[in-house]
């Protein structure tokens, strides 16, 4: 079985999605952008952070002429480096943690 990322349906969908839903993205966080500091941080760093990064970066190294492979790699390692990001997967871990640790108790 040809792997996820290696799949051509899967690269054509997640290529054309990208592309085509990153100018309406960009209005959506725009607009959500005002009520930021009401924002669940978890909401920015998904919201912001995650899907925002993904897609307009994305977009960006494709609209550079650049492959697939290339584009997908600068997407993630843009939502990996978020701050944002960063912060979720530290608390979700320290989150999971306490928990190991308090049934252990």
């Amino acid at each position: 079985m040809t792997a996820w990322n290696e799949d051509k349906n899967v690269i054509n969908a997640l290529d054309n999605w990208a592309i085509n839903s990153a100018i309406e993205l960009k209005e959506l966080l725009d607009a959500a952008f005002v009520h930021y500091d009401q924002m669940d941080p978890s909401v920015k760093a998904i919201l912001f952070g995650g899907l925002g990064k993904f897609v307009l970066s994305y977009a960006n190294f494709r609209k550079d002429a650049n492959p697939f492979e290339i584009a997908f790699e600068q997407a993630m390692i843009a939502v990996h480096s978020d701050a944002r990001v960063q912060n979720l997967i530290q608390h979700s871990t320290e989150q999971m943690i306490d928990k190991k640790v308090d049934d252990l108790q």
